[in-house]
């Protein structure tokens, strides 16, 4: 089974964080770095996933009675993919997830200290379609939360206000299918995966406020050829010591900015997934090869250090997995974890002090 792990940035002192015959997976951290959220099964019905949550720096076995607490319960369905608001918004903020508590997902939001306190708390349901709805991603700002439908002709990804006051707003057009949105770290680009380009999936990008209606300004940023596909793009925080300029109309306002992505051939056996970087996106579109190739062995699974300067990874280490971190020009590669079980999806805590994997 899979337990949460932390572990120092520089890859000591990791700490067993939970410790159940249940799988305990996907970490996410609270914006304060205090406690950490994650998904499990240990309700004891495989058939439900619940979200659960637990202080950072208090390892299950040593916590008592009650740790790590539940945040939904048995009878809330499978829920997955969950996102911890950006701020704490003077109380413990909010987590994002996507539930099939009502039969088809749905993206919901729920105040964490009053999922804590009231079993009879009902987390706001963002979205009321009848298509399956996942990924939630919480905007920078913490006002929206972006997700991906999958709707009847392909996937495509919708904004709505965190507060459930209004509703859904399409982002991505008919024709193709569109998914797995990362925003940029000022909340006024989102790159995400599109097969709009005829062969394969690669990396795209458009304003915030979606490419319907004409004024999307979507951009191409990677041209590859099937049966490679770029998957899950994550975008960078500022990479640059200066402040970005603050002037109207600004004309590259992601100019210090990176994204990295994964690359997979899907006809592959194994798989061989690499991890490449492509700088300044959000700017005018790249033209030629210009993503640069970070790993030359199958790897994944990426998440960048708060800082920018590092990015932590899931690579392939014979038939498991282990976790390292790499500069973020690919250099300096180091491994993390050395276990025979699998160690994958690394999450960095808010101060990049620590690393929490599954």
């Amino acid at each position: 089974n899979f337990e949460i792990f932390v572990m120092n940035a520089d890859g000591s002192g990791d700490i067993r964080m939970t410790e159940h015959p249940g799988h305990d997976a996907q970490p996410s951290w609270s914006p304060d770095g205090q406690y950490i959220a994650f998904e499990s099964d240990r309700t004891g019905d495989r058939s439900t996933v619940d979200i659960f949550y637990m202080r950072a720096d208090t390892p299950e076995i040593d916590a008592g009675e009650g740790w790590p607490k539940p945040l939904t319960h048995g009878n809330a369905g499978k829920t997955f993919t969950l996102d911890w608001s950006p701020d704490m918004d003077g109380g413990m903020g909010s987590i994002a997830f996507s539930s099939n508590r009502s039969g088809a997902f749905k993206v919901y939001v729920g105040d964490v200290r009053q999922m804590r306190d009231d079993y009879n708390y009902a987390p706001q349901p963002l979205t009321a379609s009848e298509f399956q709805e996942v990924m939630p991603k919480w905007s920078p700002d913490g006002t929206e939360v972006m997700f991906t439908a999958m709707l009847v002709g392909g996937h495509q990804l919708y904004v709505t206000a965190a507060d459930g006051l209004s509703s859904p707003v399409r982002l991505t057009s008919d024709g193709s299918s569109s998914g797995m949105g990362t925003w940029s770290y000022d909340g006024t680009k989102i790159a995400f995966v599109s097969s709009r380009g005829g062969e394969g999936f690669d990396i795209w990008q458009m304003d915030a406020a979606g490419e319907l209606g004409g004024a999307g300004n979507v951009e191409q940023l990677t041209d590859e050829r099937s049966p490679d596909y770029w998957l899950w793009p994550d975008w960078s925080p500022n990479l640059s010591q200066e402040p970005p300029p603050v002037t109207a109309g600004l004309a590259c306002p992601m100019e210090n900015t990176a994204i990295v992505f994964t690359s997979s051939n899907r006809t592959a056996s194994p798989l061989d997934d690499k991890i490449f970087r492509l700088d300044s996106a959000g700017c005018e579109a790249p033209t030629g090869p210009s993503a640069q190739q970070l790993t030359d062995t199958p790897s994944g699974h990426v998440a960048w250090s708060p800082d920018g300067t590092k990015v932590a990874y899931t690579k392939a280490m014979g038939s498991n997995f282990e976790i390292f971190v790499m500069n973020a020009d690919g250099s300096g590669d180091i491994r993390m974890t050395e276990h025979p079980g699998h160690d994958a999806q690394p999450s960095w805590s808010p101060d990049g002090q620590y690393i929490a994997f599954e």
